[in-house]
C-alpha cells in the first residue's frame, strides 16, 4: 500500500528525474548546437581558404611583374619630372634676366 501511494502521490524522487532529464536534454541540445556551429564555421573557413588559394593562383598568372623594374621606372619618372621643373625654372630665370 505504501508503494501504491508513492506512485499515486509521488515521493519526491519521481519529480526530480524529469527535471534532471530536462536539464540533461537541454545540455545535449546546447552541445549539439555548439558542435553544429563549430562544424559550419570550420567548413566555411576551409572553403574560404581554398577559394582564396585558387584566386591567388589565377591572379599570379595575370599580375606577374617585377617589383625591381617597377621601382626603377618610378624613380626614373620622378627624376625626369624634377629635371623638367629645373629646366623650366632656368628658362624663366634666363628669359627674365
Amino acid at each position: 500500500m505504501v508503494e501504491g501511494s508513492n506512485l499515486l502521490f509521488g515521493n519526491g524522487n519521481n519529480e526530480k528525474k524529469p527535471e534532471q532529464t530536462d536539464a540533461t536534454y537541454q545540455e545535449q541540445v546546447t552541445r549539439a548546437y555548439a558542435n553544429a556551429a563549430a562544424d559550419y564555421l570550420l567548413q566555411f573557413s576551409n572553403q574560404a581558404n581554398a577559394n582564396l588559394n585558387q584566386y591567388e593562383k589565377k591572379a599570379a598568372q595575370v599580375m606577374s611583374f617585377s617589383t625591381d623594374t617597377a621601382q626603377t621606372n618610378l624613380s626614373q619618372q620622378h627624376q625626369l619630372r624634377l629635371m623638367n621643373r629645373v629646366l623650366k625654372n632656368l628658362n624663366l630665370v634666363i628669359g627674365n634676366g
